[in-house]
């Protein structure tokens, strides 16, 4: 059985990278002598604090001859995702295989500055992501297909400064199956998208100066986690969660710590947490 969240940090925090070139260069990156260094291979290790043996998990990245992603696979899971571009460097699919051998394929259609992402998965569920001129994204929305129409279950608004993801905001429908609101208040469990959304969570995020390994990459571009595609290695991430009626319910910060080659990339990188640690080692090539 795999661990939850050893499967959660590499397959949501890994498989999910959305990959571009680097626009601005004319850099023959076929050369490695003519390229920024890139990541090659990520090692992590994750101890549980109740469950000594500790688990090893490696994670290899490939690349083409215009420096974008093709593939990303784990050998420890079996699972691995390839990605194919439109000519300019626009995702257009992801086609992920696990290893249970379930598969299934995720779109990506481009309209200015607006991405729709649907899977093969979930046929009944769409985002659709708003991106600024910088191709960050602003605004994630969330819909579900009713049998006649599609309804906004809940949504994600982004905050950028400096290339630097700084805030995401999460709002939820206070009807909707998906989410219990907890304010004392009990709502039927019918969903009556759009009546009622509220602020469920407020996440901040304070980063390093150093250079992050995916900063040219459309790293989580598409995802609820992308201040991992951030300019800057995230060193908090501090999350309010707040109920119905806008009092705070909790607060809870993640906090990572590094080690840095004389290149100013992350060399090491380390969490820890009451009931375990996680430790990560960067390779480039």
């Amino acid at each position: 059985m795999r661990n939850t969240y050893t499967f959660n940090s590499f397959i949501i925090i890994l498989l999910l990278v959305l990959v571009s070139c680097d626009k601005e260069s004319n850099k023959d990156d076929t050369d490695p002598g003519n390229r920024d260094p890139r990541l090659k291979k990520l090692t992590a290790t994750l101890r549980l604090t109740n469950n000594p043996p500790e688990e090893i998990n490696e994670v290899f990245f490939r690349y083409n001859n215009k420096n974008e992603l093709v593939s990303i696979a784990s050998p420890f899971f079996g699972d691995s995702v390839y990605f194919t571009y439109l000519t300019d460097g626009k995702i257009i699919s992801s086609f992920y295989q696990e290893s249970d051998d379930f598969q299934y394929t995720t779109q990506y259609t481009w309209d200015k500055n607006t991405v729709t992402k649907t899977s093969t998965s979930d046929p009944e569920a769409r985002i659709v992501i708003t991106l600024d001129d910088n191709e960050n994204m602003v605004k994630m929305e969330s819909y579900e297909y009713d049998g006649t129409n599609w309804q906004l279950t809940n949504y994600n608004t982004y905050t950028w400064i400096n290339e630097n993801l700084t805030r995401t905001e999460i709002f939820v429908d206070a009807y909707s199956k998906a989410f219990t609101p907890e304010a004392g208040t009990e709502f039927e469990g019918t969903n009556h998208s759009g009546s009622l959304f509220y602020k469920y969570e407020d996440v901040v995020y304070t980063y390093d100066q150093k250079e992050n390994p995916f900063r040219k990459f459309y790293f989580y571009k598409f995802s609820e986690n992308a201040y991992m595609g951030s300019a800057n290695n995230a060193i908090s991430v501090t999350t309010k969660r707040i109920n119905i009626i806008g009092e705070l319910i909790n607060t809870f910060t993640q906090s990572f710590i590094y080690t840095y080659q004389e290149t100013d990339l992350p060399e090491t990188k380390l969490e820890e947490r009451s009931n375990l640690s996680y430790f990560q080692e960067f390779e480039y090539e």
